[in-house]
Parts: structure tokens; sequence; C-alpha cells
């Protein structure tokens, strides 16, 4: 797709999110009408305002640690968050970070969750101390009254990708992570199905901004001063596998890099990919080697 005469202008711009001088590559210019469409049609919210003063989003591949993101993207609102979490299937009942991260947890510990929704994850850890914190919109979670270094695990799950500004973001948190302490952050990696999904209303702003795999977890422990010590890849789950064989069905036609297109081909081949990923799982498993699309990284802060 040609780009609109703004590109040029954001292109000179744009630096990665994690370290400027990073090289950055374009991958796409996405006009905020697709997105609006997308929102509208797959998830029933109205994101105009939202999205509201840009005619387009360009996204941008980082190529020193593979970090996608759209250029200026802005924040989901209050609303936009408080319409998705009364959806039921925003927050499974079951789910793999939460159970990854207990067994990194310890009796009396203090846990701090940042961005903790419903506070669900206080039932994995019933043997510490459980703060959890939560402002819809990532720009919003408020750590004014806590203490520094008063915690010995914090926790992100499902938030990273929500923010603008995500190392300024866990700086914050980390402020409060005594020395020695842990991170576990979850995030949907984009080296599963997830990345490889078309006109995906939940990959694009205002819902994410960014797309992280653990090269890019990896490069953000040096720019943080953390030491990983694990990266923890969920198996694929039941809800996910009509998705999978999905993106499966039209990978034959998937762009290099573009995730986003208007009318045209992607306006049946998605539907039709969609239908048949529905009965294919009536009739097939998807292989065990298969992953999911959630990835877990643990990390140290040092003493």
């Amino acid at each position: 797709m040609p780009l609109l005469p703004s590109a040029q202008d954001l292109s000179e711009q744009a630096t990665c999110l994690i370290d400027t001088t990073h090289r950055v590559r374009q991958l796409e210019a996405v006009p905020t009408a697709w997105l609006i469409d997308a929102a509208q049609r797959d998830l029933g919210i109205d994101v105009s305002a939202d999205l509201a003063g840009q005619m387009q989003l360009v996204r941008y591949r980082c190529l020193d640690c593979a970090l996608t993101f759209f250029h200026s993207a802005p924040e989901g609102s209050a609303e936009f968050y408080q319409t998705l979490l009364s959806e039921p299937w925003y927050q499974p009942a079951s789910n793999y970070e939460y159970q990854a991260a207990e067994a990194h947890i310890k009796a009396g510990q203090r846990v701090l969750d940042v961005g903790c929704g419903d506070g669900r994850f206080q039932r994995y850890i019933m043997q510490a101390h459980y703060t959890g914190i939560d402002e819809f919109g990532g720009a919003d979670l408020g750590f004014m009254d806590l203490e520094p270094a008063s915690f010995d695990v914090v926790c992100a799950f499902q938030v990273l990708e929500h923010v603008a500004n995500p190392v300024s973001f866990l700086k914050r948190a980390l402020y409060h992570l005594r020395p020695g302490g842990l991170l576990i952050v979850g995030v949907p990696n984009m080296q599963s199905y997830v990345g490889r999904l078309m006109n995906f209303a939940l990959n694009a702003p205002p819902h994410h901004l960014t797309g992280w795999q653990a090269q890019t977890l990896e490069v953000l422990a040096k720019q943080l001063n953390l030491v990983t010590i694990g990266l923890q890849q969920a198996p694929l789950e039941d809800w996910e596998t009509v998705l999978y064989w999905m993106s499966k069905h039209y990978a034959p036609w998937l762009p290099p890099d573009r995730r986003f297109a208007g009318r045209g081909l992607w306006s049946w081949l998605i539907p039709l990919a969609y239908l048949s990923a529905k009965l294919r799982c009536q009739f097939a498993q998807a292989p065990t080697h298969v992953i999911g699309s959630t990835l877990v990284w643990i990390a140290r802060q040092p003493i």
C-alpha cells in the first residue's frame, strides 16, 4: 500500500522504544479508519475517540532488538478498557503466566501486581502478601503511595504491550522492587501464531502498541540492568486453537511485514480462514510442538 503524505515525516522521527540508538525499519502505514473499523467489527467497540486526530499510524520493527511498535500511538482510554474488561473472554479463568509466576513466589513475600485487573492473581499466591494497583490505561497506573524498594516481587501480566513508554513504565515499577527481587512480566509472543494474524484488532492501537519476543526482552534486561533467569513459553491453550489454525490457513498469502490491510483479498480470506479453522478444530488437534501466545519473562534485580 502506498504511504500517505505524512509517513515520511514520521519515519524521520521514529526511534526504538527500548534504545533510541537502535536502527528501525518502517513496515507499514495503517490508516486509523481501518483500525476503527476492525475494532467495531471484531470487538464491538468504538475507538474513534481514542484515535482522534491521526489519519494513520506507522508500524516499525527495530533491527537490533526485534521490537515492533506503532510510532506515537495513543494508549487506550479508561472507557476503552472498562468496555473490554466487561467481556468475559478478555480475562480467561485459567492463566499460564500466573502459574509460572507462582512457582517463584515464597510464603510471606511482598508481591506487587501492576495492572492487576480484577486482582485474580491473588488467588494463586495466598501464601504471599499481595498488593494490586490498576487504573485503566497504562499511563495512569499509580505508584505514588508505595514505598521504594519495598516489594520482593513485582509482576506485570499483559500490561507492557499497552503502554506508550515501556522502559519508563518498568523503571517506575522497579523503583519499588528491593535489591535482589524478581520482576515477572507476561507478554504476547510475536513469534507465536498471534504475530501472524492479519487485521487482528487486539494487536493494534489503542490496545496493543508494541510487539514482543524473547530477543527483545533479553535486550530490555540489559537496558534495565536486570539478570534474566527465565523465559517461559506457554503451550497452546484450547481457546487459542481456532486462531492458530486460522493463521495457518492463510499463511501462503501472508505478506512478509504487513499485518493490516483494507479491502481486497483479506476481506474474504480472513472470514474463510476462520470458518475453515472452526471446522478443522472439530476433527484435528494442533501439533504438540505449537506454542501459545504468552511469553513469561523472569528477571532479577542486582543486589
